[in-house]
């Protein structure tokens, strides 16, 4: 999906409960619209791959993510200490 949408993923990290992203996208995209195709496309390609393992686990609804998300652009703090965050 990001290559599709000309976006590049700089840096990215996984923890037991969320994801970091440190993604350089196009300023005339929206937040809410990148990281819905995130999550959906993320949740589909899951369910295609390993459906066996995710039905024991999410019975009822196909749903990985949560309907939250926290978004910021880099501003006060350079690209190289959010890398470094993450």
């Amino acid at each position: 999906m990001c290559v599709k949408n000309h976006w590049y993923v700089k840096r990215m990290e996984t923890d037991q409960d969320h994801v970091h992203i440190l993604l350089q996208y196009n300023p005339t995209d929206s937040i809410t619209r990148i990281v819905s195709i995130l999550k959906q496309h993320s949740t589909y390609l899951s369910w295609q791959q390993h459906s066996a393992l995710l039905e024991h686990h999410y019975w009822k609804k196909h749903v990985l993510w949560s309907d939250s998300y926290f978004a910021a652009s880099i501003g006060t703090v350079s690209q190289a200490v959010i890398e470094r965050y993450i």
